[in-house]
């Protein structure tokens, strides 16, 4: 038995013999990612190389609950967390060369996610996917652990995540790829992106 984590709503589905042998192929060719639809929720959600495949049936009986904690308003840049209040669902261009970011709401940030079978808040992910590189055998300069350890989540798109390093109030925009763990500083700042999209 073959199950994945769907990364929308948090629960386990099995694939089949078909989905089995897609991944197989994938990693064959040197693919970093195929898409499967879960039948939980009915989104699409992303395999790729860093994620596990369980065989362990019972995780198909565990009904997953969203857990919220209380937000945490002092964490993000007061600019951002002003345009956050405004309630609405919004998506940004930070790359020529990618599809808009999906943008989290407030409540969102403050949501828990499950990463590598350990649950983070929404905001603080990217410590989730620094923790299972370091597993896997990545190093980084000290430098870029100081990045991941103030890194702030703010958006999604592929499974690539939008951050912001805390330590900025007008910080630049980063990009992690989650199929390589490669980080990208963009050249624009939460100033620029609260102009765009407001």
């Amino acid at each position: 038995m073959n199950i994945l984590q769907c990364n929308e709503c948090n629960n386990y589905f099995e694939i089949f013999q078909e989905g089995v042998e897609r991944i197989a192929y994938a990693k064959e060719k040197g693919r970093s990612m195929m898409l499967f639809n879960c039948p939980n929720c009915g989104q699409q959600t992303s395999w790729h190389r860093l994620m596990k495949i369980h065989n362990d049936a019972s995780l198909l009986n565990i009904e997953k609950k969203y857990k919220e904690i209380e937000i945490d308003e002092d964490l993000l840049p007061k600019s951002y967390l002003k345009y956050l209040k405004q309630g609405t669902k919004k998506q940004t261009k930070v790359s020529k060369d990618k599809d808009k970011f999906d943008l989290f709401t407030l409540e969102e940030l403050f949501t828990y996610i499950s990463i590598d079978k350990k649950e983070y808040l929404t905001i603080y992910q990217l410590k989730g996917y620094f923790n299972t590189l370091l597993e896997v055998g990545y190093e980084f300069t000290k430098k870029e652990i100081e990045l991941f350890e103030n890194s702030l989540a703010i958006g999604e798109e592929n499974g690539d995540i939008l951050f912001v390093d805390k330590r900025e109030e007008n910080s630049k925009l980063y990009i992690f790829y989650h199929d390589g763990g490669d980080v990208e500083k963009t050249k624009l700042t939460i100033s620029n992106i609260i102009g765009d999209i407001n």
